[in-house]
Protein backbone atom coordinates (compact mmCIF):
# COMPACT_ATOMS: atom_id res chain seq x y z
CA UNK A 1 0.00 0.00 0.00
CA UNK A 2 1.16 3.04 -1.18
CA UNK A 3 0.43 6.20 1.32
CA UNK A 4 1.55 9.83 0.70
CA UNK A 5 3.47 11.80 3.04
CA UNK A 6 0.28 14.39 3.09
CA UNK A 7 -2.50 11.63 4.01
CA UNK A 8 -4.77 12.52 6.53
CA UNK A 9 -4.08 9.52 9.23
CA UNK A 10 -7.47 10.04 10.51
CA UNK A 11 -8.70 8.49 7.21
CA UNK A 12 -6.57 5.59 7.50
CA UNK A 13 -6.59 4.58 10.94
CA UNK A 14 -9.65 6.23 12.87
CA UNK A 15 -8.78 5.97 16.88
CA UNK A 16 -11.36 6.28 19.48
CA UNK A 17 -11.58 9.63 21.19
CA UNK A 18 -11.05 9.22 25.24
CA UNK A 19 -11.25 11.69 27.99
CA UNK A 20 -8.17 12.23 30.02
CA UNK A 21 -7.50 13.93 33.28
CA UNK A 22 -4.35 14.99 35.65
CA UNK A 23 -4.64 15.82 39.09
CA UNK A 24 -1.65 17.58 41.22
CA UNK A 25 -1.70 17.33 45.18
CA UNK A 26 0.28 20.01 47.16
CA UNK A 27 3.17 18.26 46.96
CA UNK A 28 3.60 18.18 42.83
CA UNK A 29 1.70 21.42 42.33
CA UNK A 30 4.17 24.43 41.79
CA UNK A 31 2.04 27.31 42.69
CA UNK A 32 -1.44 26.24 43.72
CA UNK A 33 -2.61 23.85 46.04
CA UNK A 34 -3.84 21.36 44.11
CA UNK A 35 -4.33 21.31 39.82
CA UNK A 36 -7.04 19.52 38.28
CA UNK A 37 -6.70 19.50 34.45
CA UNK A 38 -9.77 17.61 32.89
CA UNK A 39 -9.44 16.47 29.25
CA UNK A 40 -13.34 15.29 28.09
CA UNK A 41 -12.88 14.58 24.69
CA UNK A 42 -16.24 14.41 22.89
CA UNK A 43 -15.40 15.09 19.48
CA UNK A 44 -15.63 18.23 17.36
CA UNK A 45 -18.78 19.43 16.41
CA UNK A 46 -19.87 23.09 14.69
CA UNK A 47 -21.35 24.38 17.06
CA UNK A 48 -20.00 22.95 19.88
CA UNK A 49 -22.41 20.99 22.11
CA UNK A 50 -20.18 21.77 25.38
CA UNK A 51 -21.33 24.72 27.55
CA UNK A 52 -20.37 27.38 30.61
CA UNK A 53 -22.86 27.94 33.26
CA UNK A 54 -22.49 29.66 36.59
CA UNK A 55 -25.21 28.47 39.03
CA UNK A 56 -25.63 30.82 42.16
CA UNK A 57 -28.64 30.15 44.04
CA UNK A 58 -30.90 27.27 45.37
CA UNK A 59 -27.77 26.05 47.98
CA UNK A 60 -25.71 26.50 44.62
CA UNK A 61 -22.32 28.51 44.38
CA UNK A 62 -20.46 26.83 41.32
CA UNK A 63 -19.38 27.91 37.72
CA UNK A 64 -18.43 24.90 35.49
CA UNK A 65 -19.43 23.08 31.66
CA UNK A 66 -21.38 20.87 30.32
CA UNK A 67 -23.03 18.87 27.49
CA UNK A 68 -26.95 20.65 26.43
CA UNK A 69 -29.32 18.71 27.94
CA UNK A 70 -27.17 17.07 30.90
CA UNK A 71 -28.97 18.02 34.34
CA UNK A 72 -25.70 18.15 36.34
CA UNK A 73 -22.41 19.89 36.08
CA UNK A 74 -19.88 17.59 34.67
CA UNK A 75 -16.69 19.52 35.28
CA UNK A 76 -16.59 22.60 37.74
CA UNK A 77 -15.96 24.14 40.64
CA UNK A 78 -17.67 25.78 43.86
CA UNK A 79 -15.59 27.79 46.64
CA UNK A 80 -14.06 24.94 47.91
CA UNK A 81 -13.91 21.94 45.63
CA UNK A 82 -13.06 21.11 42.19
CA UNK A 83 -14.26 18.10 39.97
CA UNK A 84 -14.15 16.36 36.52
CA UNK A 85 -14.66 12.98 35.26
CA UNK A 86 -13.62 10.64 32.38
CA UNK A 87 -16.10 7.17 31.12
CA UNK A 88 -15.42 4.24 33.61
CA UNK A 89 -16.02 1.46 31.07
CA UNK A 90 -16.93 -0.62 33.83
CA UNK A 91 -19.41 -3.51 32.68
CA UNK A 92 -22.63 -3.15 34.10
CA UNK A 93 -24.71 -4.83 31.46
CA UNK A 94 -25.29 -8.64 30.57
CA UNK A 95 -26.95 -10.00 27.97
CA UNK A 96 -28.90 -13.46 28.50
CA UNK A 97 -30.21 -15.63 25.75
CA UNK A 98 -33.14 -16.98 25.80
CA UNK A 99 -35.40 -20.47 25.10
CA UNK A 100 -38.79 -19.79 23.37
CA UNK A 101 -41.72 -21.53 23.57
CA UNK A 102 -42.44 -23.26 20.18
CA UNK A 103 -45.88 -23.02 20.52
CA UNK A 104 -45.78 -19.88 21.89
CA UNK A 105 -42.71 -16.68 20.62
CA UNK A 106 -43.71 -14.65 23.40
CA UNK A 107 -43.20 -16.42 26.17
CA UNK A 108 -39.51 -17.67 27.15
CA UNK A 109 -38.47 -20.43 29.59
CA UNK A 110 -37.44 -19.85 33.31
CA UNK A 111 -37.39 -21.68 36.48
CA UNK A 112 -38.70 -24.65 34.61
CA UNK A 113 -41.68 -22.77 33.28
CA UNK A 114 -42.37 -20.49 30.26
CA UNK A 115 -42.94 -16.67 31.61
CA UNK A 116 -44.74 -14.26 29.34
CA UNK A 117 -43.05 -11.19 27.82
CA UNK A 118 -44.08 -7.84 28.71
CA UNK A 119 -45.13 -5.76 25.31
CA UNK A 120 -46.06 -2.20 24.64
CA UNK A 121 -46.43 -0.54 21.37
CA UNK A 122 -44.42 2.88 20.86
CA UNK A 123 -45.96 5.00 18.59
CA UNK A 124 -42.66 7.34 16.81
CA UNK A 125 -44.09 10.90 15.37
CA UNK A 126 -41.97 11.87 12.11
CA UNK A 127 -41.89 15.11 10.56
CA UNK A 128 -43.67 15.12 7.16
CA UNK A 129 -44.24 10.89 6.97
CA UNK A 130 -46.66 8.36 8.47
CA UNK A 131 -45.93 7.85 12.19
CA UNK A 132 -44.36 4.75 12.70
CA UNK A 133 -45.26 1.78 15.15
CA UNK A 134 -42.81 -0.74 16.42
CA UNK A 135 -43.43 -3.39 19.25
CA UNK A 136 -41.03 -3.28 22.37
CA UNK A 137 -40.73 -6.26 24.65
CA UNK A 138 -39.40 -7.49 28.30
CA UNK A 139 -38.42 -10.15 30.31
CA UNK A 140 -36.96 -10.21 33.77
CA UNK A 141 -33.40 -9.50 32.92
CA UNK A 142 -34.48 -6.41 30.61
CA UNK A 143 -35.09 -5.11 27.00
CA UNK A 144 -35.42 -7.85 24.31
CA UNK A 145 -32.61 -6.17 22.02
CA UNK A 146 -33.37 -9.81 19.24
CA UNK A 147 -35.65 -12.02 18.71
CA UNK A 148 -35.21 -14.90 16.64
CA UNK A 149 -38.74 -17.09 16.62
CA UNK A 150 -37.65 -19.45 13.52
CA UNK A 151 -34.71 -20.68 15.87
CA UNK A 152 -36.75 -20.42 19.28
CA UNK A 153 -34.21 -18.19 20.61
CA UNK A 154 -33.97 -14.45 21.65
CA UNK A 155 -31.76 -12.42 23.07
CA UNK A 156 -32.25 -9.55 26.60
CA UNK A 157 -30.35 -6.94 27.74
CA UNK A 158 -29.85 -6.14 31.57
CA UNK A 159 -28.62 -3.14 32.96
CA UNK A 160 -27.35 -2.62 36.33
CA UNK A 161 -28.48 1.25 36.18
CA UNK A 162 -31.87 0.64 35.66
CA UNK A 163 -34.33 1.82 37.93
CA UNK A 164 -31.47 4.04 39.97
CA UNK A 165 -31.73 6.89 37.04
CA UNK A 166 -33.00 9.27 40.04
CA UNK A 167 -30.26 8.19 42.34
CA UNK A 168 -27.88 8.75 40.19
CA UNK A 169 -28.93 11.99 38.80
CA UNK A 170 -29.50 13.29 42.70
CA UNK A 171 -25.61 11.97 43.95
CA UNK A 172 -24.20 13.36 41.11
CA UNK A 173 -26.00 17.16 41.18
CA UNK A 174 -25.16 16.90 45.32
CA UNK A 175 -21.74 16.21 44.59
CA UNK A 176 -21.45 19.83 42.96
CA UNK A 177 -22.07 21.35 46.50
CA UNK A 178 -19.41 19.16 48.54
CA UNK A 179 -17.52 21.18 50.60
CA UNK A 180 -15.04 18.05 51.60
CA UNK A 181 -14.25 14.79 51.09
CA UNK A 182 -16.45 13.45 52.62
CA UNK A 183 -19.42 14.76 51.32
CA UNK A 184 -18.39 14.46 48.07
CA UNK A 185 -17.26 10.67 48.68
CA UNK A 186 -20.82 10.05 49.91
CA UNK A 187 -22.70 11.55 46.60
CA UNK A 188 -20.58 9.77 44.51
CA UNK A 189 -21.49 6.50 45.91
CA UNK A 190 -24.88 7.27 44.37
CA UNK A 191 -23.88 6.68 41.41
CA UNK A 192 -25.15 3.65 39.31
CA UNK A 193 -23.15 4.64 36.01
CA UNK A 194 -19.84 3.70 35.36
CA UNK A 195 -18.29 7.17 35.81
CA UNK A 196 -14.54 7.57 36.78
CA UNK A 197 -15.28 10.54 39.31
CA UNK A 198 -12.25 12.92 40.39
CA UNK A 199 -11.76 15.51 43.26
CA UNK A 200 -9.49 18.09 44.41
CA UNK A 201 -9.90 20.89 47.23
CA UNK A 202 -8.19 24.02 48.63
CA UNK A 203 -6.45 22.27 51.05
CA UNK A 204 -4.49 20.26 48.39
CA UNK A 205 -6.54 17.20 48.75
CA UNK A 206 -7.38 14.31 45.71
CA UNK A 207 -9.13 12.10 45.02
CA UNK A 208 -11.02 9.94 42.77
CA UNK A 209 -13.51 7.02 42.93
CA UNK A 210 -14.63 4.24 40.47
CA UNK A 211 -18.44 4.71 40.81
CA UNK A 212 -21.38 2.33 39.56
CA UNK A 213 -23.51 0.01 40.32
CA UNK A 214 -21.27 -3.53 39.56
CA UNK A 215 -23.23 -6.41 39.53
CA UNK A 216 -22.60 -10.14 41.24
CA UNK A 217 -22.04 -12.53 39.02
CA UNK A 218 -22.48 -16.13 39.24
CA UNK A 219 -19.57 -18.31 39.07
CA UNK A 220 -18.55 -19.74 35.75
CA UNK A 221 -20.20 -16.33 33.99
CA UNK A 222 -17.83 -15.25 31.57
CA UNK A 223 -18.82 -11.37 30.49
CA UNK A 224 -17.89 -11.60 27.37
CA UNK A 225 -20.61 -13.68 26.10
CA UNK A 226 -24.04 -14.11 26.49
CA UNK A 227 -25.99 -16.39 29.16
CA UNK A 228 -28.62 -18.63 29.87
CA UNK A 229 -31.50 -16.71 30.89
CA UNK A 230 -33.24 -19.38 32.51
CA UNK A 231 -32.43 -17.83 35.72
CA UNK A 232 -29.62 -20.09 36.63
CA UNK A 233 -27.34 -17.02 36.07
CA UNK A 234 -29.08 -14.17 36.94
CA UNK A 235 -27.22 -11.78 39.17
CA UNK A 236 -26.98 -12.24 43.43
CA UNK A 237 -27.54 -8.66 43.50
CA UNK A 238 -24.81 -5.92 43.54
CA UNK A 239 -21.15 -5.43 44.89
CA UNK A 240 -21.41 -3.01 47.64
CA UNK A 241 -19.70 0.35 46.99
CA UNK A 242 -16.60 -0.41 48.98
CA UNK A 243 -15.12 -2.94 46.59
CA UNK A 244 -15.15 0.19 43.87
CA UNK A 245 -11.49 1.21 43.19
CA UNK A 246 -10.95 5.01 44.72
CA UNK A 247 -8.45 6.33 46.54
CA UNK A 248 -7.56 9.84 48.60
CA UNK A 249 -4.53 11.55 48.73
CA UNK A 250 -2.12 9.06 47.09
CA UNK A 251 1.77 8.56 48.51
CA UNK A 252 2.48 9.51 44.41
CA UNK A 253 1.22 12.88 44.90
CA UNK A 254 -0.85 12.82 42.11
CA UNK A 255 -3.94 10.90 39.85
CA UNK A 256 -4.11 10.32 36.60
CA UNK A 257 -6.61 8.50 34.10
CA UNK A 258 -7.05 8.25 30.19
CA UNK A 259 -10.36 5.67 30.45
CA UNK A 260 -7.27 3.17 31.51
CA UNK A 261 -8.03 0.27 33.82
CA UNK A 262 -8.72 1.84 37.34
CA UNK A 263 -7.50 -0.69 39.45
CA UNK A 264 -5.39 -4.73 38.65
CA UNK A 265 -7.89 -7.00 40.13
CA UNK A 266 -11.48 -7.22 41.25
CA UNK A 267 -12.48 -5.08 38.16
CA UNK A 268 -13.85 -7.03 34.78
CA UNK A 269 -12.30 -5.66 31.49
CA UNK A 270 -14.88 -3.85 29.08
CA UNK A 271 -16.57 -6.79 27.49
CA UNK A 272 -17.10 -4.27 23.60
CA UNK A 273 -14.94 -5.80 21.18
CA UNK A 274 -13.75 -2.43 20.16
CA UNK A 275 -12.32 -1.48 23.29
CA UNK A 276 -10.57 -3.22 26.01
CA UNK A 277 -7.68 -2.70 28.56
CA UNK A 278 -4.08 -3.51 27.82
CA UNK A 279 -0.41 -2.55 28.38
CA UNK A 280 -0.93 -0.41 24.87
CA UNK A 281 -2.68 2.74 26.26
CA UNK A 282 -1.85 6.06 25.96
CA UNK A 283 -2.28 6.75 30.08
CA UNK A 284 1.98 5.65 30.00
CA UNK A 285 2.46 9.39 27.68
CA UNK A 286 0.99 11.23 30.76
CA UNK A 287 2.45 9.20 33.63
CA UNK A 288 6.06 9.50 31.95
CA UNK A 289 5.83 13.08 31.93
CA UNK A 290 4.57 13.78 35.54
CA UNK A 291 6.88 11.20 37.19
CA UNK A 292 9.63 13.02 35.40
CA UNK A 293 9.04 16.36 36.97
CA UNK A 294 9.32 16.74 40.65
CA UNK A 295 6.41 19.86 40.44
CA UNK A 296 4.27 20.84 37.64
CA UNK A 297 2.98 24.52 37.51
CA UNK A 298 -0.62 25.30 36.14
CA UNK A 299 0.85 26.37 32.15
CA UNK A 300 3.30 23.26 32.33
CA UNK A 301 0.07 21.13 32.65
CA UNK A 302 -1.71 22.87 30.04
CA UNK A 303 0.29 22.07 27.39
CA UNK A 304 1.06 18.59 28.28
CA UNK A 305 -2.30 18.21 26.00
CA UNK A 306 -0.44 19.28 22.88
CA UNK A 307 2.50 17.14 23.94
CA UNK A 308 -0.12 14.07 24.31
CA UNK A 309 -1.44 14.66 21.56
CA UNK A 310 1.31 13.98 19.27
CA UNK A 311 2.02 10.45 20.69
CA UNK A 312 0.14 7.31 19.01
CA UNK A 313 -0.34 4.59 21.96
CA UNK A 314 0.08 1.94 19.12
CA UNK A 315 3.61 3.63 17.17
CA UNK A 316 5.25 3.76 20.97
CA UNK A 317 4.91 -0.19 21.10
CA UNK A 318 5.36 -1.31 17.79
CA UNK A 319 8.09 0.92 16.59
CA UNK A 320 10.41 -0.10 18.79
CA UNK A 321 10.68 -3.40 18.02
CA UNK A 322 10.05 -2.93 13.97
CA UNK A 323 11.97 0.18 13.80
CA UNK A 324 15.40 0.19 14.86
CA UNK A 325 17.62 2.73 13.84
CA UNK A 326 21.39 3.05 14.43
CA UNK A 327 22.48 4.83 17.48
CA UNK A 328 23.97 7.61 15.39
CA UNK A 329 20.36 8.30 14.23
CA UNK A 330 18.63 8.13 17.17
CA UNK A 331 16.41 11.23 18.63
CA UNK A 332 14.29 12.44 21.21
CA UNK A 333 11.14 10.30 22.02
CA UNK A 334 8.64 12.63 20.07
CA UNK A 335 10.91 13.20 17.21
CA UNK A 336 11.84 10.00 16.51
CA UNK A 337 8.19 8.33 16.47
CA UNK A 338 7.40 11.08 13.99
CA UNK A 339 10.16 10.65 11.50
CA UNK A 340 9.31 6.64 11.84
CA UNK A 341 5.87 6.65 12.37
CA UNK A 342 4.00 10.16 11.29
CA UNK A 343 3.60 9.43 7.97
CA UNK A 344 0.87 7.28 7.68
CA UNK A 345 2.59 3.97 6.53
CA UNK A 346 2.35 3.19 10.54
CA UNK A 347 -0.97 3.83 10.68
CA UNK A 348 -1.96 2.34 7.59
CA UNK A 349 -0.70 -0.76 8.80
CA UNK A 350 -2.04 -1.05 11.80
CA UNK A 351 -5.43 -0.90 9.89
CA UNK A 352 -4.78 -3.94 7.99
CA UNK A 353 -3.46 -5.32 10.80
CA UNK A 354 -7.11 -4.53 12.87
CA UNK A 355 -8.76 -5.88 10.32
CA UNK A 356 -7.25 -9.24 9.61
CA UNK A 357 -7.94 -10.01 13.73
CA UNK A 358 -11.55 -8.56 13.77
CA UNK A 359 -13.73 -8.86 10.36
CA UNK A 360 -14.37 -12.52 11.39
CA UNK A 361 -16.12 -11.99 15.24
CA UNK A 362 -17.51 -8.67 13.40
CA UNK A 363 -21.07 -10.92 12.26
CA UNK A 364 -21.30 -12.00 16.07
CA UNK A 365 -20.86 -8.79 17.82
CA UNK A 366 -23.74 -6.44 15.34
CA UNK A 367 -26.29 -6.95 17.83
CA UNK A 368 -24.56 -5.49 20.82
CA UNK A 369 -23.61 -2.18 21.92
CA UNK A 370 -22.23 -0.24 24.92
CA UNK A 371 -25.30 0.79 26.06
Amino acid sequence: MNVPDWADPGEIYQEHAFSNIVILGKDKAEGADAILMNGPQFGNYVPGYVYSIGLHGAGFDLVGNTPYGYPVILFGYNRNITWGSTWGAGDIIDIYQLNLNPDNPLQYQYHGAWKEMEKRTEKILVKGQNSVSTDIFWTVHGGVILRDPEKNTALSKRRSWEGFELETLLGWMNTTRAENWEQWIEQASRSALNINMYYADKQGNIGYAFTGKYPDRQEGHDNRLPVPGDGSMDWNGFLPFENNPKVYNPEQGFIINWNNRPAYGGVLNPDMFWYSWSKADRVEVLMDYVKARAKLEPEELWNLIEHSSFHDVNARYFCRSSLKPEPSQRMNGLKRQRRLCGNGVFKAGMTIRMENMTNWALPFFEHFSPT
